[in-house]
């Protein structure tokens, strides 16, 4: 900013001027050697105020030089103007969402420079009823398993980005502040360590102040150096005050932040506990699952053994009552055949006894006829006493053929007894077997109803082992869930430890800070050091110029604008880093905020979530105890 010069040529007045003051010096060192500074002491004092203001600077002690040179201020063009990126309300106010993750490293040449118009107490403290909000309504949800770790994922993204993030501005900042490389290094190095935005803002704080006092120490030494530096000792009382109360402010927000991260973590805590009580439970009934579902599945196994060794009787019952059945249908149509056998039988025989009946009344007929001659004959015989001999052959001949026809109708007499009783005795043998046929018929109506309803039976059997196949899997696709939620329990008490060892860091992250906010930071040091060494400097500067009543005016301006330079160097360095900080503190403040609301989405969504999955876990048992209760 200050490397710019001014350089005039001394005009012949100015040399006579010189030579007058030479001669005048000249006379004030024979008159009084002891008393008047000398020029290489000045000259090693001027170089010591312009190595703290510009290290790389070497004053020109050349005796022929005769050029004086000035500091004088060039106007930057608007192009490589401001820096520092301006933060909006919005970008506060979460409606905008963080770019942190989109540029996790900050470029050198654009160092993040504080905005005159950065938010408002208002702003934040909407910031903190929306927060407040959001952290009542976190103590309503019951986190599930998958929150906590959600929340220890995006707790270490966020350390993770910020430790990038202050590492990659720790390395862009090297480059443009040489001077104070060890204060931000030892900054940055803070911030890794704590991860938390309080301790920026402490030490931010103490700094601040001891260089508001030591700013006020120097305004009131240029006051009495000279009048023409009250304009930029009332702005920099200005710009203090101003750091100072927004320094409070962001303190009070940044505490009471703080308080609702701890109020948080005692909800978290109190959740984890109920969760631990729900997982507990939840255990429990696991196993009373596990252990229903083992004597379910037992009582499955025998059912399934008790339905196979019925199946396998009811399959050889069967076998045996079709084997019964088909010999029942072989006798069935032996018996029909022998039936029609007697039919033809029984049909010959009453045609031949129509014959024989025939031929009987034949016989009988000319058996009368016969005996009616008989009769006339014996009538003719008796009439006539005397017979020839051929007639009596005669008689003989017709008497042994009459006894010869009795003895054939005697014979077809027991014929036709004989063909009656055989005829009685087949019709009584077809009645007995049409009664057989009947009532095998009906043995055979009745197995083909046993052998429908043993079919019907099977079919009822098979759909009951179909189902006890489909309850088997449903048990087995219950003991993976069951499974699966005893892993995710693993893994919540995994995290819960994880969480407890994260709160006692944090614990001893505050203890930390609190310490180094009671002790004194080597940064403190060096610059109350280096104030020292500017108020020696100046001191000196002092005495010199109440010594030296003959210098001229060129040497004063020039010592009190070298002066001037590097207090509002050392004071523009610091107020650069504090609206740096703040800054940050600001972009980090809306990232949490952000993170809390996306913390709340995920909570909402992980709950509906949990609570589908129970109610499918409760149908499922439901559906297990109507099987049950079926069985």
């Amino acid at each position: 900013m200050f490397s710019n010069w001014l350089k005039r040529k001394d005009n012949s007045d100015d040399s006579l001027d010189e030579q007058t003051n030479e001669s005048r010096q000249a006379s004030e060192s024979t008159e009084a050697p002891q008393s008047s500074p000398k020029p290489d002491d000045e000259l090693t004092s001027l170089d010591a105020m312009q190595e703290v203001i510009d290290p790389d600077f070497k004053l020109d002690q050349s005796e022929d030089d005769d050029y004086f040179y000035y500091y004088y201020y060039v106007d930057e063009p608007v192009a490589q103007g401001p820096t520092i990126p301006l933060l909006t309300k919005e970008e506060l106010e979460g409606q905008v969402e963080p770019t942190l993750e989109q540029n996790p490293t900050m470029n050198a040449s654009n160092p993040v420079v504080m905005s005159e118009d950065f938010p408002s107490v208002e702003a934040l403290m909407e910031e903190n009823a929306t927060l407040k909000e959001m952290v009542q309504t976190l103590k309503v949800d019951q986190d599930s398993q998958e929150n906590l770790r959600d929340k220890l994922k995006a707790l270490d993204t966020k350390f993770e980005s910020l430790a990038t993030e202050y590492s990659d501005r720790q390395s862009a900042t090297e480059e443009d502040i040489k001077a104070k490389n060890e204060l931000i290094n030892s900054l940055n190095e803070q911030l890794d360590q704590a991860k938390s935005d309080q301790t920026l803002s402490d030490e931010l704080k103490a700094k601040l102040s001891e260089l508001s006092e030591s700013n006020l120490d120097i305004s009131q030494k240029f006051d009495e150096m000279s009048k023409l530096l009250s304009d930029k000792e009332t702005e920099l009382e200005t710009i203090s005050n101003s750091l100072a109360t927004q320094l409070q402010e962001k303190d009070d927000v940044l505490r009471e932040f703080k308080e609702k991260a701890q109020e948080e973590l005692t909800t978290v805590k109190a959740e984890q506990a109920e969760t631990v009580k729900l997982l507990e439970e939840a255990q429990t009934k696991t196993t009373d699952l596990v252990n229903e579902l083992a004597l379910q599945k037992e009582e499955n196994a025998d059912q399934k053994r008790i339905f196979e060794e019925e199946k396998q009787v009811i399959v050889q019952e069967n076998s045996e009552k079709l084997r019964e059945l088909e010999a029942m249908q072989d006798a069935y149509e032996k018996e029909k055949e022998a039936r029609i056998a007697l039919e033809a039988k029984l049909s010959e025989s009453q045609n031949t006894q129509s014959t024989t009946t025939d031929s009987m009344k034949v016989l009988v007929t000319e058996n009368e006829e016969l005996m009616q001659t008989i009769s006339d004959l014996e009538k003719a015989l008796t009439g006539k006493d005397e017979a020839s001999e051929k007639e009596q052959v005669v008689i003989q001949e017709l008497n042994r053929e009459l006894e010869d026809l009795e003895q054939e109708i005697k014979k077809m007499q027991a014929m036709e007894s004989n063909l009656t009783d055989q005829y009685q005795g087949q019709l009584k043998g077809l009645s007995a077997s049409q009664e057989d046929t009947d009532k095998s018929e009906r043995e055979l109506v009745e197995m083909n109803e046993k052998y429908e309803n043993e079919v019907s039976k099977r079919e009822q059997l098979e759909k009951e082992l179909a189902e006890l196949k489909e309850n088997q899997s449903m048990l087995t696709n219950l003991e993976q869930e069951i499974h699966n939620m005893k892993a995710q329990q693993q893994s919540v008490t995994e995290t819960l430890t994880e969480l407890s060892t994260e709160k006692e860091k944090n614990q001893r992250l505050v203890q930390e800070i609190e310490t180094l906010k009671t002790q004194e930071t080597p940064d403190v040091q060096v610059l109350k050091q280096e104030l020292d060494r500017v108020k020696a400097e100046l001191r000196v500067a002092n005495e010199q110029l109440t010594q030296t009543g003959g210098m001229n005016q060129a040497d004063i301006a020039q010592v009190m604008l070298e002066a001037q330079a590097r207090a509002r160097q050392i004071v523009e360095v610091a107020n650069y880093d504090a609206k740096r900080k703040v800054s940050e503190a600001e972009t980090e403040l809306s990232v949490v905020s952000q993170e809390a609301r996306n913390y709340y989405r995920k909570l909402t969504r992980l709950k509906a979530e949990s609570e589908v999955i129970f109610s499918d876990l409760l149908r499922k048992l439901e559906s297990i105890g109507n099987v049950e209760r079926l069985q």
